[in-house]
């Protein structure tokens, strides 16, 4: 689910297989484009879909990264949040902010 909020703000909700994401990008920046569609199975991994012109004014949400350490962080990000999700790791309120505590 992809939604917008009065105030603007975006939520993208996974799990259902309502979201479409297009990869794309050229030397120098990487692209994943997100998309509403009807739930559907995931692809097969290294299946990344039809080569073809995608265009981030065609889709309502967008990541560009113009580096390779981004994307690396948004990896660790996506596990880390994957851990929390298992249980291996919960977060402890630290000073106003959040910190990882092992379980």
């Amino acid at each position: 689910m992809i939604k917008q909020h009065h105030n603007g703000s975006m939520l993208m909700k996974f799990g259902t297989g309502d979201i479409g994401i297009t990869i794309g990008g050229d030397y120098g920046r990487g692209a994943l484009l997100f998309s509403g569609q009807e739930p559907q199975r995931a692809p097969a991994p290294g299946d990344f879909g039809p080569v073809g012109y995608a265009s981030t004014r065609d889709y309502p949400l967008s990541m560009i990264f113009t580096s390779a350490e981004s994307i690396d962080h948004m990896i660790r990000s996506l596990f880390a949040a994957k851990k929390i999700m298992e249980g291996q790791v919960v977060l402890v309120p630290d000073e106003g902010d959040w910190a990882y505590k092992s379980s």
